[in-house]
């Protein structure tokens, strides 16, 4: 019998059905602790499963539930209909298969089910999961590089295996869902590679920010700005309420400025 979510919520337009294992723990499964902080989300692939009027989503959680995925926990499921949540977000996961490395202990996992075939579900279910992507990246403020795959934890492990292969444009495609609705602070201004009096100038207002204790940023020690000021930069923006652009213009010189002389 189909499981019954607790509640429902949407998730950057992803119907997301909330069943914790935590309260529903029957079977008596083991579970993960608590996360030990939070540097990103780690996306999965698994296969995809026959189903009977239910959702592959749901059907994986229900395997969890009744003890049959093994030492497997994960925060999401995610197909091409819908997403079901297994863990409180504040708990660690068993994914990544670095014991009690980053990957478990660090971040939100997400198996997107789908296969190989490129057909029109697959592409649905690798949608949704960039929209939940996008949708856990704007709730916990997190920069647009924390992204990661399953590979990057343990490269022995090839997965999630049917992104991977273009595993950028899928990271671009969560960034776009995530700025979609975001206004830009700056359309000119010093970006990356900028190398001016002005840009140096942004580099030297970034330190003050710094050493006032309104970020941790490291600010690249070159003439340039290169991709060290453009996560500080961008972390900024993210802080505003703005599109990650990375570009420093008169709005965030002038906002900037407010910041530090506060």
């Amino acid at each position: 019998m189909a499981l019954k979510a607790d509640r429902t919520y949407m998730a950057n337009g992803v119907k997301v059905n909330e069943f914790l294992l935590t309260k529903h723990n029957d079977n008596d499964i083991d579970m993960p602790g608590n996360r030990t902080g939070l540097v990103g989300i780690t996306v999965h692939n698994t296969d995809k499963i026959s189903v009977s009027g239910t959702t592959m989503s749901e059907q994986y959680t229900r395997a969890t539930y009744n003890g049959n995925m093994g030492d497997v926990r994960v925060h999401f499921y995610v197909d091409e209909t819908e997403a079901w949540q297994d863990l409180p977000l504040e708990l660690a996961g068993w994914h990544a298969a670095d014991g009690a490395g980053d990957g478990n202990m660090k971040t939100i996992a997400i198996e997107c089910i789908m296969d190989g075939s490129g057909s029109a579900s697959s592409k649905k279910a690798e949608e949704n999961c960039a929209k939940l992507v996008a949708y856990l990246l704007d709730k916990y403020k997190l920069p647009n590089y924390a992204i990661y795959s399953h590979n990057h934890w343990y490269s022995k492990k090839y997965c999630p295996v049917y992104i991977l292969p273009h595993w950028d444009s899928f990271k671009a495609k969560c960034i776009a869902y995530r700025t979609k609705a975001k206004a830009v602070l700056d359309s000119d201004g010093y970006k990356k590679g900028s190398s001016t009096i002005g840009s140096l100038a942004v580099k030297e207002l970034l330190l003050v920010a710094k050493a006032k204790g309104l970020h941790d940023y490291g600010i690249d020690e070159t003439n340039t700005i290169g991709d060290n000021t453009v996560r500080c930069i961008n972390y900024f923006l993210r802080k505003w309420g703005y599109q990650e652009n990375g570009v420093a213009g008169e709005k965030f010189i002038k906002r900037l400025k407010a910041e530090v002389v506060k």
